[in-house]
């Protein structure tokens, strides 16, 4: 801040107090003179304002970015991790804790592969497999829950669902 505001000598004073060295120390003027480099190389760069991270491109790549976290948050993980024991416990599974720490342990163990292959496929192909493994099981997911709720009510749901589930909900019913 001092640099900025042209004021090299209380910067130098800032930074040998945070170093615990004097001022007219060689590493301290060292790394003031790194400072100073750095601060003066910025401004060459131009202004820039938050809005610049809105635009053009970098946007585009700042939505993706927040969208892909945002939808990671639904996969329900964060669940598991932190009231994994207390939901394996009321489920009926007689240590909970046991069973949350291999849930976490498969996580770790999972990261390093995970890694590997995003060196060597790339993000793109892994995120779209990704993708499209868990549309695949969500859509099985939801044909399995609806074909069970339309044994439960009677029927009563079958009016709502496409007419093109219709044949294989009716074939799990008999």
């Amino acid at each position: 801040m001092h640099i900025k505001q042209g004021h090299p000598d209380k910067a130098a004073r800032a930074l040998s107090k945070l170093r615990r060295l004097p001022p007219d120390d060689a590493a301290i003027q060292e790394e003031l003179a790194e400072i100073i480099a750095n601060h003066e190389y910025e401004l060459s760069l131009g202004k820039a304002t938050y809005l610049d991270c809105f635009r053009g491109n970098l946007g585009y790549r700042l939505a993706t970015g927040c969208l892909l976290q945002s939808l990671q948050q639904l996969t329900g993980v964060n669940f598991i991790f932190y009231y994994g024991a207390s939901f394996f416990q009321n489920s009926g599974i007689a240590n909970g804790f046991t069973t949350s720490m291999i849930t976490n342990g498969v996580n770790v163990a999972s990261t390093f592969p995970g890694l590997y292959m995003v060196e060597k496929w790339g993000r793109r192909p892994l995120l779209l497999m990704g993708a499209i493994g868990m549309a695949s099981k969500s859509s099985k997911l939801l044909i399995s829950t609806l074909a069970d709720l339309s044994q439960h009510v009677n029927s009563s749901l079958l009016p709502l669902v496409r007419p093109s589930l219709l044949p294989m909900l009716q074939h799990k019913r008999s």
